[in-house]
Parts: structure tokens; sequence; C-alpha cells
């Protein structure tokens, strides 16, 4: 392959893994906000066009208050206030489609073309199923929040309507996946062929310390997820101690039985800080490595 298809490739592989980090980085202001639940429907076309009129946008309104959402937390929303949210939601719902359209046209093109090599067509098939995949598992996540359910929520009750973290975890586990395999392809494509071979040696030196330290960095944002999908947040404000003890007392007295981090809003907030603080020293240690092993092979 020529040089300058490799750029090319390079180029628009890495553009779609940085339209896939804006993705979650809109998608966590969405959750922050509370907008997450405001569009309760999906429609792959129709869906593009937001409300316009204002008789448009009171049928909207009508819409979501039928969900547990508004009966339960937003009781007291103003139309100009679901205005608000709705817009975080529909700007993330469509940059999820601007960043589907960018991975499967061009992939679509340069495949007809006769660009891809067997190698990158492996990867672009993929690709392109997986951010397909990644649309239909969000609204599988937005479903579980709009599911009614009146015999566990009730208005003047702790519990709200959330995602399920789950649900939710699993849709940044795939935004993660599809971000780091994009831009490790187009890092490989970037960089000059004549650059590549020397530096193997090098490179699986490292390679452990690699891979540990993106698996630490994984399961953080991993269980950050489920500390947004439970609301868990702010059970602890401080660190390294919770409570004023190294144990809190509300996750010593958890019995075997109900001792599951992944539901328990009491323990997930212990996981993000401690993981957070264990993978500093995975990537210190490749940086340190890699410089050690360019200054001995230039001396």
């Amino acid at each position: 392959m020529s040089w300058g298809r490799r750029r090319i490739l390079g180029v628009w592989l890495a553009g779609c893994s940085v339209m896939v980090g804006g993705a979650v980085i809109i998608g966590g202001i969405t959750r922050l906000t509370e907008s997450g639940l405001s569009m309760t429907q999906w429609h792959l076309v129709k869906g593009m066009r937001p409300p316009r009129s204002e008789e448009e946008w009171e049928a909207e309104f009508e819409r979501y208050k039928q969900f547990p959402e508004f009966k339960v937390v937003h009781q007291d929303l103003s139309l100009e206030g679901y205005k608000r949210i709705f817009q975080w939601e529909y700007f993330h719902r469509m940059w999820g489609r601007a960043t589907g359209l960018a991975v499967l046209v061009p992939a679509a093109a340069f495949w007809a073309a006769g660009w891809l090599t067997p190698r990158l067509k492996k990867r672009a098939g993929p690709y392109s199923v997986l951010v397909v995949l990644q649309g239909l598992y969000g609204w599988y996540m937005v479903k579980s929040g709009l599911a009614s359910r009146p015999s566990r929520i009730q208005p003047g009750t702790d519990e709200v309507p959330r995602v399920s973290q789950y649900r939710l975890a699993g849709h940044l586990s795939l935004a993660l996946l599809l971000y780091s395999s994009m831009l490790y392809t187009a890092l490989g494509l970037l960089a000059p062929p004549a650059t590549i071979a020397p530096a193997v040696g090098k490179v699986n030196r490292l390679r452990h310390l690699v891979h540990g330290a993106t698996a630490t960095i994984f399961l953080t944002c991993i269980s950050g997820a489920f500390v947004a999908g439970l609301d868990a947040g702010l059970v602890y404000n401080s660190f390294p101690k919770m409570a004023g003890r190294w144990v809190p007392e509300d996750i010593a007295s958890l019995s075997p039985k109900t001792y599951q981090h992944h539901r328990e809003p009491h323990h997930c907030p212990v996981q993000p800080p401690l993981a957070g603080n264990s993978h500093p020293g995975l990537p210190g240690g490749s940086v340190g490595l890699g410089k050690r092993s360019s200054s001995t092979s230039s001396s």
C-alpha cells in the first residue's frame, strides 16, 4: 500500500476515534444533566428532526410526562426546563449518528475502491458492525430507564428511575472498544513503514506493561459507569478514608449474600479511586522503560 493511501486511511480512523471519544464526553454530560431519558422514542430517520413549533414541543413534553422520571423526579419541570434537557440528549444522539456515518460511508467507499488490504478489511468490517450495535444498544439502555415499575418506584420514595447500570457499563464498554481499536489501527497506519521494523524489539519489551495499563484504565472507566448508573458518586465525599474510616461501616456490614459491588451504591464509589490510584504506575513504568530502551539503543 502506498504511503499516501496509508495516511488517508490513518487520518480517517483517527478522526473516527476522536468522534467516538466526543460521544463519550457528550454522553457523560447528558448523564450529569439528567437528560438521558428526555427523549422517549427512537426513530433512525424521523428522530433526526427535533420539535420546532410550540405545539410539537408540548406534544413531546406530554409524552415525557407519561414516564416514571417525570412522575418521580421532575414533577415541577417546566416546558422550558424540558427543552434544556431534551437538547442534550438530542445532541448526543445526533453526534452518534454522525459518528456512525463517519465510519460506515468511508469504509464502504474504501472497500469498493480496493484500498483496504485483507488485514484492514478484518478490522473495518467489525468497526462497522460495532458502530451499528452501539446505536442499537444505546436505545436498549435508555429503555431500561423508561420502563414503568410502579410497584418499585413511587413518588416520595428514595428510589428514582434510572437506566440499568449493567447496560450503561455495556454501552461505555462498546465505545471504549471502538475508540481504542480504531486509534490503535490509525497510529499503525500513520507511522512511516521504515520506522516500524526497528522499533519492534523495543515495543515487545513494553507490551506487557502497556497491556496491563490498558486493562486497569478500562476497569477504572467501567467501575465509574457503575457508580454513575447507581448515582453513587456522592455516597462518600473524602478519600483515601471514607466516612472517616479505611473500611466504611456500610461495606464492613455487608454479608456475603448481599456483597455485590455492582449493585451496592455504598461499595461502588470505592472502586474508581482505588483503581485510579493503582494504574499511574503502569503507564509511568512504560514511559520509563521506553526512554531507557531509547537511550540505550542510541548510545
